[in-house]
């Protein structure tokens, strides 16, 4: 029992350190301001900081920003009514999500190993797992970071990078286990489900996140094993996976108005007839 505790311990302790540095490096940006687009789409802050009513809170949280309105990090804004406009309490919740963002990248760099099972890894996880922590340290510290966690509202950014990864990780989970399942279908639809979720979660944060099937079906082509399930079974559930994408396309095919985007005159089949 002890050395399975320290076993589990093992797993823990190499990532402090690296949270410490992280946020050291990040800290510096707590004496700064509000950038560009922050106040610009956070000013209504002020009435919610001000004893705003249930009206005034439905309207910042639905009132919009982009083209799916993005309320669920308008929400988690929101929430911090009462520190507007101290911009630090702000930054500190982007240096979290990063610190998150960063031990879910281990994780899946971890899960995914595990998964493929290389030859180079075989009976060394232990060591890999700290690989794969300083793998995801040099990803969080990369300096195409900095604006994604300094602006403010760049926050819409972490949170769906973190349902993204929160999905890819789940999904890996699955995989690694579905082969020795007692019911491989249902452990599938369980992992689509869930990525389903996170997926919506994401989209709700920021548009980008729309991917995350996409990349989930793509990770299949590093897999090493067949799916033990039916042909027929597989296509339904790759297919309610792959839905969302599916839509968004549609949407944009049939329904794309450059006038979302005034300042830019583009349309959505401009790249092809240029080609």
């Amino acid at each position: 029992m002890k050395k399975t505790k320290l076993a589990k311990l093992f797993y823990v302790i190499p990532a402090f350190p690296l949270i410490v540095v992280l946020y050291a490096i990040y800290s510096p940006g707590l004496n700064g301001v509000f950038l560009l687009d922050d106040v610009g789409n956070l000013w209504p802050m002020d009435e919610l900081s001000e004893g705003g009513s249930i009206a005034d809170w439905i309207a910042f949280v639905f009132g919009g920003i982009g083209s799916l309105g993005r309320p669920l990090s308008l929400l988690t804004f929101a929430i911090q009514y009462e520190s507007w406009p101290h911009v630090a309490s702000f930054k500190m919740v982007n240096y979290v999500l990063h610190i998150i963002n960063f031990l879910l990248v281990s994780f899946l760099l971890f899960n995914t190993v595990r998964v493929i099972k290389p030859q180079f890894v075989s009976g060394g996880s232990r060591i890999f797992f700290v690989v794969s922590l300083g793998l995801a340290f040099l990803w969080a510290t990369a300096p195409i970071h900095t604006t994604t966690v300094q602006y403010v509202i760049q926050r819409m950014t972490l949170l769906a990078a973190f349902w993204m990864l929160l999905g890819l990780n789940v999904w890996v989970v699955f995989l690694s286990r579905i082969e020795s399942s007692k019911s491989p279908d249902w452990s599938l639809f369980c992992a689509v489900t869930l990525v389903l979720f996170c997926t919506a979660a994401g989209v709700l944060s920021k548009e980008n996140a729309i991917i995350l099937p996409l990349l989930c079906v793509l990770y299949l082509l590093i897999y090493p094993q067949r799916l033990p399930i039916e042909t027929g079974k597989k296509s339904l559930m790759f297919s309610l996976l792959l839905s969302p994408v599916i839509c968004l396309l549609f949407v944009m095919l049939m329904d794309f108005e450059s006038t979302s985007y005034p300042s830019l005159a583009f349309e959505i089949l401009t790249p092809m007839r240029d080609c």
